[in-house]
């Protein structure tokens, strides 16, 4: 697939189709990792059938990182590059996934798991966008902020309605299901403001 190299000129169509691509990507990704995942040097294999996949700028390169060690500095967190993490709806969004992550792993039937898995892939990826959306306030390309608050916002419906049938497929779940519901739907009005606001922007 050739490179897509987004430039100042997109409108919310074109932000739309690359983020689009990214879907596919990820979906792809967690389609092989549940078939391959066990199996010896997974990580290769995988990204090998992923090679069709060229996200915008992603490199070979790209794939290769390492985790920062250092802990973040707050004085450095007050600048624009982190405004996000001072919006309370993109806190709640990360503390209620970082939960979910906590039921996932400690309460979850064998059974059930499918369900979970599921459910983390879509509050990581609501996750990603919504902080691609809020980024640092500036909001100088208001499509492409835009079209990510929009996928963030699809992402999230998709773990709220995944959460609903889990409740309904075993009432066990019912507490947890409810109270997560009720953070993901405060999360979504949040969202939905955010998204209001972007297009009240010049385009």
């Amino acid at each position: 697939m050739d490179s897509i190299q987004p430039n100042d000129g997109w409108d919310e169509f074109d932000w739309e189709r690359v983020m689009r691509q990214s879907d596919l990507y990820a979906n792809k990704y967690m389609k092989l990792f549940s078939e391959f995942g066990e199996i010896t040097d997974a990580d290769a294999y995988i990204m090998e059938q992923l090679e069709e996949f060229q996200l915008p700028g992603m490199e070979e390169d790209d794939l290769d990182f390492d985790i920062e060690s250092e802990p973040f500095d707050p004085i450095e967190m007050n600048t624009p590059a982190y405004f996000y993490e001072r919006d309370k709806s993109y806190l709640l969004l990360r503390q209620v996934s970082v939960g979910w992550c906590n039921i996932f792993s400690t309460l979850l039937l064998k059974e059930d798991r499918d369900f979970g898995v599921k459910i983390i892939f879509h509050l990581g990826r609501s996750l990603a966008y919504y902080q691609g959306s809020l980024a640092d306030g500036k909001y100088d390309l208001p499509a492409s902020f835009i079209s990510a608050g929009k996928r963030g916002l699809q992402n999230l419906n998709d773990a709220l309605g995944l959460m609903e049938r889990l409740g309904e497929h075993n009432k066990r779940y019912l507490t947890i299901t409810v109270a997560m519901m009720g953070h993901l739907r405060q999360i979504h009005d949040q969202m939905i403001g955010h998204l209001t606001k972007l297009r009240t922007l010049k385009k």
